[in-house]
């Protein structure tokens, strides 16, 4: 039985034992304020991660209590984060950091009181290539006939940022833009020997083909991700730990976008000490179902090398927890 599922059978078993020991006292004795979240559209990766930090907030910090609202996406959550629409939100490193600095799709629009309390989630870059070609890094891809995402994906966007790193083009290489699903279909019919996903961890549709014992999972260099990350602040290097996938045996050097739970620089710095308590005190807990959400349990994912500042209760709280030794 791994980790998580064990925390999972905790929670079923004895879920009012856990909260009695990871909450504190309600000193407003039933009074509660509602704190309103903006996410995505509905069931999706980021709603189900905003579902599953509101429970962890609602169900540790006194008094308090998140609702979850659907939404059109990262850029209109942070406008309604700050026409007070919403209390928090759920947005990736990219436009939380456009959002600050007042930059691409934010062009002249500075949101300088954007904060961050936690990262909740990777969005990872995972490669993939048949077993049987023997290859165990990215840059073995050259010269090999690749599914890249979709044109004009997020996928196909990084996939691109890839290439020009490790000198890939189509002079050099058939490149197909083809959609995770269709790349891992490439995979099984024989016609591509490497597909690329920039989605949370584990990839879905990598699952089955990992059961199969057909595929290796691909890292990139340190040097190769260091240039990779140098002029992109919403990147980060990050290791798929062996064991994440079946029959994946080794740990992936990688690199993802995190995604972060955003509140304004005005929220009570005291409520956002409590909520960066609440997400990892009983973090682990609320979000084992969600396996995408298992890099929230280390603490240098949740709280560092995040591109805009953190809000100042959480700097607080992770200072004295000692994160930043």
């Amino acid at each position: 039985m791994n980790r998580r599922h064990a925390r999972s059978l905790i929670l079923i078993a004895a879920v009012s034992g856990v909260l009695t020991a990871c909450s504190k006292p309600d000193p407003g004795m039933g009074e509660t304020r509602k704190l309103i979240m903006g996410t995505f559209t509905e069931d999706s990766v980021t709603d189900r991660a905003g579902k599953a930090v509101a429970a962890t907030i609602s169900n540790t910090v006194p008094g308090v209590y998140v609702e979850t609202w659907p939404s059109k996406g990262a850029y209109m959550n942070i406008e309604h984060l700050f026409d007070g629409t919403y209390d928090l939100v759920i947005v990736p490193a990219g436009a939380a950091y456009e959002a600050y600095t007042g930059t691409g799709a934010c062009e002249g629009e500075k949101k300088e009181k954007l904060r961050a309390v936690a990262a909740c989630y990777p969005i990872v870059s995972t490669w993939i290539s048949p077993k049987k070609l023997g290859l165990s890094k990215v840059q073995e891809l050259k010269g090999h006939p690749l599914a890249v995402g979709n044109e004009g994906s997020e996928t196909a966007k990084v996939s691109g940022e890839v290439f020009d790193v490790l000198g890939i083009d189509k002079e050099n290489t058939e490149i197909w833009y083809y959609g995770i699903q269709g790349g891992a279909a490439g995979v099984r019919d024989q016609w591509a020997d490497g597909i690329h996903a920039f989605t949370e961890s584990p990839v879905p549709a990598y699952r089955e083909l990992a059961a199969e014992d057909g595929i290796r999972f691909l890292s990139y260099t340190d040097e190769e991700l260091d240039e990779i990350l140098d002029g992109h602040p919403e990147y980060s290097k990050i290791k798929v730990p062996a064991g994440t996938y079946e029959n994946q045996d080794d740990e992936v050097g990688t690199f993802c976008e995190k995604v972060l739970v955003c509140v304004s620089a005005d929220m009570d710095e005291d409520l956002v000490h409590e909520i960066a308590w609440a997400l990892e005190v009983n973090g682990p807990v609320y979000t084992a179902g969600e396996p995408f959400m298992r890099a929230m349990d280390d603490r240098e994912f949740r709280a560092s090398k995040i591109p805009i500042p953190l809000h100042d209760g959480a700097k607080r709280y992770y200072e004295e927890q000692g994160y930043f030794k």
